[in-house]
């Protein structure tokens, strides 16, 4: 085997610079496995370490109003260890450095006992003094993005009332891990905040002493969360109970392990994509290796060398390219997972989130690496195995070239097209095999721009077709439609809209699922209920609108009869049936018509929320008079939101984009290259007699690549229906995660455009690398080869 192991290193040497391709198009998968796998497992030890530090409560439950004593008997039921109240209410707050309104999500915390459940770590500063009338701790996300310190004041609307608030501190708490609110699912930081301040102060400023309105449970081990909160239900019911939830379905929590799951997902696709293309230029290397050593095979047979031997010694030169893949992998790896470590640290506060980097991860990588090159390089090596010693002797014999129409076509060519079609067309699986690696390439710059089409095109959804309004305004308590005559009359406001939302749970047999559902006026214009085809669809006159997914999961039908449970007040069940299925994209809601909706509930005309079209020029000045208005509980403005989702979406889109097209550059340069030099050793005698003959360098170049130009082409439309496809199950694959969500693939021209021309720049890039080789060939050598 020493005399095979100096054979393995003297090949390596002869192809260095396609060994250096292919070990550099396979570093990109290890590179991406790694960054994934690492940011995986940091963000799962955070969320676990912090969890753990922080006693994070196993089950959460809301009610209207409860009395304190309540809770102990919630401490009864079995399977609770522990459990706390408190009061959480959303106001408005009003800062200096902005003219739009900002909403704190307010939370008390306990006077006299230590908070146990859910406690908040404190960054800055410290805890409010349970007799102090106005000092808070704020998130410290909200707090930095506003330019809060401990120390500085901040007015908000409570209760109807002005109060002036003192910031004591910042914190972070595993409830607001992934703080948000609102339909956008996304993080505000500069208008959305938690704000926690003694349940002494909070309460009298909302009139709730002696009562909660949320509470916090811990289960013990083995206790059924399913149980215990459909004992929590009925204990509550009297009080205005809404479903209680365990922590899986806490908003939070909801999207941090979705992310996790996410990040799972793209450890396995996103690397498989690069080591296929990697197995795939592994397979096409040694193939010509094989081809061009079929003497070197049988000679190595006759003396009595084995097929497994001949084999092993081909898998060194796989095991020795994956090594080096592996090891160039590494570094970027490393860098990228942090980078992504930096970016969650925008989306999820914890109080330490740090890059861990596994040893046994690139283990992993690299056994990955391996079994694809090994997949990839086994169809060559059965040649191998085939090649009796005495017909391997002989040179294989000359294609023959038969194709009609190839010739049709190529008689219209000059010289140099007529032998670029013929060699495209004597080798057709070889060229379909090129034209593959090349589609794999081309998928993953067009899944870049595709993604941000996406993207671009929900934005475009959310805020001009679906949101007209300029502003909304969410009460504290549902009104009568008399609030939206007093609103019509406020100076700057042009048209108002009134919505009722309704928690409900819907029951078919045994199957349920709950949601809320959202009151619409029939002829409202401010809020469109579009379907998948965006053409508006009309409220039925009697009955329920149900997204088509939530209807296909509790198996009804359009005409079925459907159990509504009323999840606020007297939490009553009444029957009605199913008007009919829309499909959104955004969202898996029911809808009635208001008026219904309100029949449906047994209660008068009340409205939750107002949409609002205002003049612009009046804008700053309604912004101050809506937070005054009487029952107001927070206003939201179009403008803030958009700019906040441009603001993330944006940033994010860029880091995809340049890793995306860095990385898939990378398997262009190294698919063409490859490619071509594979070309130019196996046609290096035809090429030099070209040359004999008194062909120029650049004509010769021509025929070596014109074949590469026809797989190019073939490869642009190849490429966009891989990367159409790979994102459409990407994007099923997070629809099925968070089914509010479904998200559409949506194609542009211009990123086709700009992806062709990225591509087309990166092959231009590796045939000056070719046609470099090409001018160095030294023909005497190459003729007396052939001899």
């Amino acid at each position: 085997m020493k005399t095979l192991n100096r054979k393995v290193w003297r090949e390596l040497r002869q192809m260095k610079s396609q060994t250096i391709s292919i070990a550099v198009v396979g570093g990109c998968g290890v590179a991406l496995m790694i960054s994934f796998l690492t940011t995986y497992s940091s963000l799962q030890k955070a969320v676990t370490d912090f969890y753990t530090a922080s006693r994070f409560a196993h089950v959460f439950a809301g009610v209207r109003r409860a009395p304190n004593y309540v809770r102990q008997s919630m401490l009864d039921i079995p399977g609770v260890e522990m459990a706390e109240t408190r009061i959480v209410f959303d106001a408005t707050i009003m800062l200096e450095s902005m003219k739009e309104p900002a909403v704190g999500r307010f939370v008390s915390l306990p006077d006299i006992q230590t908070q146990t459940l859910n406690q908040i770590f404190i960054r800055r500063g410290r805890l409010p003094d349970p007799f102090s009338l106005n000092e808070v701790v704020v998130t410290e996300s909200f707090a930095l993005a506003n330019h809060l310190e401990p120390g500085m004041q901040f007015d908000g609307i409570i209760n109807g009332h002005l109060r002036k608030f003192l910031v004591c501190g910042t914190g972070l708490s595993p409830e607001y891990i992934y703080a948000f609110r609102g339909a956008t699912a996304l993080p505000d930081d500069r208008h959305f905040g938690i704000v926690w301040m003694s349940d002494r102060t909070l309460s009298e400023l909302l009139g709730m002493q002696g009562s909660w309105n949320s509470a916090s449970i811990s289960l013990e081990s083995g206790a059924s969360v399913t149980e215990v909160t459909r004992a929590i239900d009925v204990l509550l019911s009297p009080y205005g109970g809404m479903q209680s939830f365990g922590r899986a379905r806490h908003p939070s929590d909801f999207f941090l392990q979705n992310e996790l799951v996410q990040l799972e997902t793209q450890a396995v696709i996103m690397p498989f994509i690069f080591l296929g293309v990697a197995a795939f230029l592994l397979h096409v290397v040694i193939a010509r290796l094989i081809a061009r050593e079929r003497e070197q095979i049988a000679t190595l047979k006759a003396l009595g060398y084995s097929n497994i031997s001949i084999a092993v010694h081909y898998l060194y030169i796989v095991v020795v390219m994956i090594t080096l893949g592996t090891i160039i992998g590494i570094l970027p790896g490393i860098l990228i997972g942090k980078a992504m470590i930096v970016m969650y640290r925008e989306y999820f506060r914890f109080p330490s989130l740090v890059f861990i980097f596994d040893p046994f991860v690139p283990v992993e990588a690299f056994a990955a690496s391996m079994a694809a090159a090994v997949a990839g390089a086994i169809g060559s090596l059965r040649e191998a195995f085939r090649l009796p010693p005495a017909e391997a002797m002989r040179p294989p014999a000359p294609p023959v070239f038969r194709s009609k129409i190839a010739n049709t076509i190529a008689k219209k060519l000059p010289a140099a097209g007529k032998m670029a079609v013929r060699n495209f067309t004597v080798r057709p699986f070889r060229a379909l095999l090129s034209v593959l690696g090349l589609s794999l390439a081309m998928g993953i710059v067009f899944l870049a721009f595709l993604y941000k089409d996406c993207v671009d095109y929900l934005m475009e959804l959310q805020f001009n077709l679906i949101q007209h309004e300029d502003a909304s305004v969410i009460f504290t308590k549902p009104v009568s439609r008399q609030a939206m005559n007093e609103l019509t009359n406020v100076p700057g406001i042009v048209y108002v809209e009134g919505y009722r939302m309704i928690p409900v749970r819907f029951w078919n047999g045994n199957l349920y699922k709950e949601t809320a559902i959202s009151g619409m006026p029939a002829d409202g214009r401010l809020r469109p209920l579009l379907s998948e085809n965006l053409k508006k669809i009309s409220l039925p006159a009697g009955g329920i609108l149900m997204n088509v997914r939530m209807a296909a999961r509790l198996g009804l039908s359009p005409g079925d009869i459907v159990q509504v449970e009323i999840l606020e007040g007297s939490r009553k069940i009444i029957a009605t049936h199913l008007a009919g299925v829309v499909e959104e994209l955004l969202g898996i809601g029911s809808y009635m018509e208001i008026r219904s909706l309100n029949r449906l509930a047994g209660e008068d005309d009340l409205v939750s929320m107002a949409a609002l079209s205002i003049d612009p020029a009046q804008s700053e000045t309604l912004f101050v008079r809506l937070r005054n208005f009487p029952a107001t509980a927070t206003v939201d403005s179009r403008e803030a939101m958009k700019i906040m989702f441009q603001t993330q979406i944006s940033d994010l889109m860029i880091y995809v984009q340049v890793i995306m097209i860095a990385f898939a550059c990378v398997i262009a340069v190294g698919v063409v290259y490859n490619m071509v030099m594979v070309s130019l050793s196996e046609r290096a005698w035809e090429l030099a007699s070209l040359r004999i003959l008194g062909f120029t360098i650049p004509e010769v170049f021509r025929v070596l690549l014109g074949e590469i130009v026809v797989q190019l082409a073939l490869s642009i439309p190849a490429g966009l229906l891989i990367g159409f496809v790979t994102l459409d199950r990407l994007l099923a694959l997070v629809s099925e995660q968070i089914e509010i969500y479904h998200f559409p693939v949506i194609f542009d021209v211009s990123s086709a455009v700009y992806g062709s021309l990225i591509f087309a720049g990166a092959a231009f890039f590796s045939a000056l690398l070719v046609y470099r080789k090409l001018r160095s060939l030294d023909l005497v050598s190459v003729l007396k080869l052939r001899d």
